[in-house]
């Protein structure tokens, strides 16, 4: 039970989302929330497409300037960039959970409730086809290929869904749909701690950072920086939900572990050409969602047919993309680009450490030349599909940069050193839950938002039994 607890959130991205949407109308605690950002909310809600980007919809002037790019500076954490992508967990990731008596799909129903969602099937008139994208005749050529594909489906604000049912005007700066280009317009987890903070259910104080903790007859005391000063206070709760590199960077300087190796899926980011029709795009959301095995290993992939936005976003991580500009609209219908997300066995990882009080991080690379042979593999697949594509403009992204990564203390069912329990808690922890994707029994290679609430929505409830 949480009631009359004096407990401490750090962080203010999906999981600490779930978390107090679990907790905050049935349990009367006392709850201080803290994050390394300055609490901000976009005021002016102009075309986003305005900014340069330096990858998603994150603009130049608002990259990390953190020397570890896996720790998000900004109130809201990475939703604020990378919450849009909504997809439920590959097959393997439901067994795990089946494994531990988990019911997850209940807890991703519960998530469905909470956060507003759009699917592609609603933009194609075919009431014959089982594609808002993508004719039927293309779509099975998917399926004779082995990939399990289905429309995407993005998360977006409420106000999203509002001017998206009121109209289809076409904004004059990106050429888009109105209601696809402003700065909130897909979902984070901002505007609900707003609330929060400002009906006072929360504590919230900015610019902190939970640098160490120890557990000490059973109250948890938190050493906090704030700014230039450091102090200690004591909880009867510590939740962590700073994302696996801020939560293994705690748990080092508490001095509980002298390394700790985090895994990810890896990112391969590769333009392509097409030749079959697609629905006429006016957004920058992932068109299709894609699973398929290939050489006993899972790859699940998004894949974007072209529209201004898009190549607008591209603009500055894809250089020749500036000189698209002055190609003709029929001819660019034809493009498109693919992320393709590799399993967690082949993928890379990285290694935090602690030495002389320092954390020191070291990358550590994977199989290359099985990942090569399954890039090669998908080449083909998809060339029978009538996509080629580019690899020689592919990007990688490794060592967490794909923002897929986690599962460092994995819930099991049998204690070790490195596992967590049902409730997040880690070693031999008693009132220390880490509700981020540390403690998913493996990263998933699809979107991951939906499946680290989903987690924490349930160690949210389970407290309060």
């Amino acid at each position: 039970m949480l009631s009359e607890k004096k407990i401490l959130v750090v962080g203010t991205g999906p999981s600490s989302f779930a978390f107090l949407n679990a907790i905050i109308d049935e349990q009367k605690c006392k709850i201080d929330l803290i994050d390394s950002s300055s609490y901000t909310i976009y005021e002016n809600q102009e075309c986003v497409f305005k900014n340069k980007f330096s990858g998603s919809r994150m603009p130049v002037d608002e990259k990390q300037l953190d020397s570890d790019k896996l720790i998000s500076n900004h109130f809201g954490g990475f939703s604020t960039f990378w919450g849009g992508t909504f997809d439920n967990p590959s097959e393997d990731i439901f067994e795990k959970y089946s494994n531990l008596d988990i019911n997850l799909k209940f807890y991703l129903e519960e998530i469905d409730k909470i956060v507003p969602q759009i699917n592609k099937l609603e933009n194609f008139k075919d009431s014959n086809s089982k594609s808002g994208v993508i004719n039927t005749k293309t779509l099975n050529q998917f399926n004779k290929q082995g990939f399990i594909v289905k429309d995407s489906n993005i998360a977006v604000s409420m106000e999203t869904i509002n001017l998206r049912n009121q109209n289809d005007k076409k904004c004059t700066i990106c050429k888009g749909y109105e209601w696809s280009c402003k700065p909130d317009t897909i979902w984070n987890s901002k505007l609900f701690i707003k609330k929060l903070i400002e009906t006072k259910q929360i504590n919230y104080s900015e610019n902190c950072i939970l640098e160490s903790f120890k557990e000490i007859k059973g109250k948890v005391i938190c050493k906090i920086k704030i700014e230039n000063d450091t102090v200690e206070k004591e909880y009867d709760k510590l939740i962590i939900a700073c994302g696996p590199a801020g939560t293994s960077k705690i748990f080092l300087k508490s001095k509980l572990f002298k390394e700790i190796v985090i895994k990810s899926s890896d990112l391969i980011q590769i333009p392509f050409i097409k030749f079959f029709k697609s629905y006429k795009k006016k957004d920058s959301f992932a068109d299709l969602f894609s699973y398929i095995q290939i050489m006993k290993n899972s790859a699940y992939s998004q894949i974007y047919f072209f529209s201004n936005q898009v190549l607008m976003l591209s603009s500055n991580t894809i250089s020749f993309s500036k000189l698209l500009k002055y190609v003709p609209d029929i001819l660019l219908s034809f493009s498109g680009g693919i992320f393709i997300y590799l399993d967690t066995r082949i993928s890379s990882k990285i290694k935090y450490s602690i030495k002389d009080e320092e954390v020191v991080i070291t990358k550590i690379d994977n199989n290359i030349k099985q990942k090569n042979l399954i890039l090669n593999s998908f080449r083909k697949k998809l060339l029978r599909i009538k996509i080629i594509l580019l690899p020689f403009l592919k990007k990688e992204f490794l060592f967490g940069t794909s923002y897929h990564l986690g599962s460092q203390f994995p819930i099991s069912l049998t204690s070790n050193k490195f596992s967590s329990d049902k409730l997040g808690r880690v070693g031999k922890c008693e009132n220390v839950h880490v509700i981020d994707s540390s403690v998913l029994p493996d990263v998933n290679i699809g979107p991951v938002t939906k499946l680290i609430m989903a987690n924490s929505f349930r160690i949210g409830k389970e407290l309060i039994k």
